[in-house]
């Protein structure tokens, strides 16, 4: 849509009315106040247009609204008190307005909200204690407004749900950081920077185990940095700004040097220094002593071949198949179009199984990948089964269409479209590679537009959670086509409810990965996932797998979001520009992420860093390549919150193809759906 104009009061006479989106348009005028009438509304996103005027107080009549977006707008005038009229509301998204005055008293009586998000406005006051009452609330997103006074100690305190995030940053508080905020035992980003906050920072910030980030910078604080674990571990720049602020990143603090409170550096540095070097010593040696033995066995167990199936294997029940093909075809069909699954029809392979090339007696070419189960044999739960329904609905034209799910004695197999060009990552990083930047940034976008269309348009959403330029598969027109999304990992867990598992591949994991899950990486992956790896450079990959890595994303919580996917697309991205496998050699970073950041360090952004294959005479290119750099970069933040939605990455890539004057011509349906955006709070 591309809708302009102003919203229509009559829009109050849909009573029966329960979803509106009508977001990424160009509609002004004021937010009707009719839509106070659709008593049965649950979302409305009205983010992303040019919308004026005050948010009407006759919302407040919506006791089944759960979704209010309105961010992005020219909204004006404070929130009304009968904003605590919402009892339902989940999610507040109210970012980049004009809105003004003093948060209303009556935000505590929203029980059920878990998302408040409205930063980059005009807000006033101090932040009412009656916000204590907002139990569910997981983020709080206040940054730079004008709010004033001091934190609600004891009401602030009690939020014991908050855990994504509490940004009140670049605003005007005063007194003292309350002491309470180390009750939020969940908080995993704490940012208070740019304020007038005074006194020292409290030692009961201990207690936040799950904190990942936080940000102190600009303020008046004093006193020595607090002992806690994640403050020694940071960069200093969370901490400047505060003239009265010593100790941890900010050097030795002055008086007793035998103050439990404050370490020498130089002192205690050199002893931890000396245990650190130990420990890694013995861990790093004692992994490596099995790392090595399992590598042995690997290399010396002889491939397994899969076993011939006999005519009485075969005969199967309609029960045995879930959903198929118009045409359809049985079990038997498929064995026999791969020959008994014989290894010449062998296309591909990866950790969860072999794909196999099918020509059915129809024509039809079709990709069937027989899965690797952990439980052959047992019988597949019904909540499993409704997953692979679900999936098998999903159409979207960069979406690998999934034909059928078929069980049958133990044999696990999935029927896909077949690709003719094969994967991206093949054909990127094999030995001869043609694509031209068009084609590249083409595949791209394509690869986006499916990603987003997970993550935005499916109910409920699918974080794919493994996404690499191997699961990009692309047909006859190197149309991008997102394959293998997480399926597999539904196939291993066949009660899996939560998105908790670690899971993905070397090289696009986000910053934060244990080092233990990659170990299954560092043993089956290096020829699983990258045949074109030749061995010189194994030794480094084993060695970036057994070497610690930053902890900020997972390492406390475990917590997977689609967040994780836009990491991942990003090193596709880079990818696409470097021309550069993931995994790189050890003395230039070990993964493609920090080789890039690294390069960028020393010398600046330049056409030095694209891939040297493509032709770089063609300035347009270059200016172009380097923009889609700067989003890969953005997809790459280790913060997750300053990574982007998958739809502002595609309204990214879309824009900076028009900024070159659309010199890459793109699918016309390749113009992103309008649906809730997910920018940082």
């Amino acid at each position: 849509m591309n809708l302009a104009g102003t919203l229509s009061s009559t829009i109050g006479g849909l009573i029966n009315l329960s979803y509106l989106n009508l977001s990424f348009n160009k509609l002004t005028g004021d937010i009707p106040k009719a839509l106070g009438n659709c008593s049965k509304l649950q979302s409305l996103v009205l983010n992303n247009n040019q919308f004026s005027g005050q948010i009407p107080a006759e919302l407040g009549n919506l006791s089944l609204l759960e979704h209010l977006n309105i961010c992005n707008n020219k909204i004006s005038g404070s929130l009304p008190e009968e904003f605590g009229k919402l009892v339902s509301l989940v999610e507040f998204v109210a970012y980049t307005n004009n809105i003004s005055g003093p948060l209303p008293q009556s935000i505590g009586k929203l029980k059920n909200l878990q998302t408040f998000r409205a930063g980059q406005n005009a807000i006033s006051g101090s932040i009412p204690a009656e916000i204590g009452g907002c139990q569910s609330l997981e983020l709080l997103g206040l940054a730079q407004n004008d709010i004033g006074g001091e934190l609600p100690k004891e009401k602030l305190g009690s939020l014991s749900s908050l855990q994504i995030a509490m940004n009140i940053s670049y605003n005007n508080l005063t007194g003292e950081i309350p002491p309470e905020i180390g009750n939020l035992i969940l908080l995993e980003f704490l940012l208070l920077n740019n304020n007038h906050l005074t006194g020292e920072i409290p030692r009961t910030l201990e207690s936040l185990s799950s904190l990942l980030g936080c940000n102190f910078s600009y303020n008046d604080l004093s006193g020595p940095v607090p002992p806690v674990p994640i403050f020694q571990n940071m960069d200093l720049t969370s901490f400047i700004g505060n003239k009265g602020l010593c100790g941890g990143p900010l050097g030795y603090c002055g008086g007793d040097p035998t103050s439990s409170t404050v370490v020498p550096p130089l002192v205690n540095a050199d002893r931890l220094r000396s245990k650190i070097i130990t420990l890694v010593a013995a861990v790093v040696g004692g992994v490596s002593l099995i790392l090595i033995v399992v590598i042995l066995y690997f290399m010396r167990r002889p491939v397994e071949t899969v076993p011939s199936l006999q005519d009485d294997d075969v005969s199967i029940s309609e029960s045995d198949i879930y959903f198929r093909p118009k045409e359809g075809f049985t079990f038997q069909d498929l064995v026999e179009a791969t020959h008994h699954f014989h290894e010449s029809y062998a296309v591909g392979r990866g950790a969860c199984g072999t794909v196999y090339k099918a020509v059915m007696h129809s024509g039809q070419v079709i990709a069937v990948k027989k899965l690797s189960s952990n439980r052959e044999g047992s019988n597949i739960e019904n909540s499993f089964r409704a997953e692979i329904l679900t999936l098998g609905n999903i159409r979207h034209r960069n979406i690998v269409k999934l034909y059928g799910f078929c069980y049958h004695q133990g044999s696990n197999l999935l029927l896909y479209e077949y690709m003719t060009k094969g994967s991206l990552g093949e054909l990127l990083h094999g030995p001869s590679c043609d694509l031209d930047w068009p084609t590249r940034f083409t595949i791209a976008l394509g690869a986006a537009e499916g990603l987003a269309y997970l993550h935005h348009d499916c109910r409920p959403s699918i974080i794919h959670r493994d996404i690499k330029s191997n699961n990009i598969l692309l047909d006859d027109k190197f149309e991008a086509h997102v394959g293998d999304f997480g399926l597999a990992k539904v196939v291993d867990l066949p009660y899996s409810k939560s998105m908790s598992a670690v899971a993905g591949s070397y090289g696009y994991i986000a910053p934060g990965e244990p080092l233990f899950p990659l170990l299954h990486f560092c043993i089956t992956d290096p020829l699983l996932h990258f045949p074109f790896l030749d061995l010189e450079n194994l030794w480094p990959l084993l060695v970036s797998c057994l070497t610690p890595h930053p902890m900020t994303e997972y390492a406390y919580t475990l917590k997977v979001t689609e967040k994780c996917d836009i990491y991942s697309y990003g090193v596709v991205l880079l990818e696409l520009l470097t021309g550069r496998t993931p995994v790189q050699p050890l003395e230039q970073g070990g993964d493609l992420v920090t080789w890039v950041k690294q390069y960028i360090r020393g010398h600046s952004l330049t056409s030095g860093v694209l891939d040297r294959r493509l032709d770089l005479e063609d300035q347009r290119i270059i200016d172009h390549m380097i923009t889609v750099m700067k989003i890969a970069l953005v997809c790459t933040s280790i913060s997750p919150l300053d990574r982007p939605s998958m739809r502002e990455v595609v309204l990214m890539l879309i824009e900076s193809n028009e900024q070159q004057g659309n010199f890459i011509a793109v699918p016309e349906n390749d113009l992103p759906p309008r649906h809730e955006d997910d920018d940082a709070p």
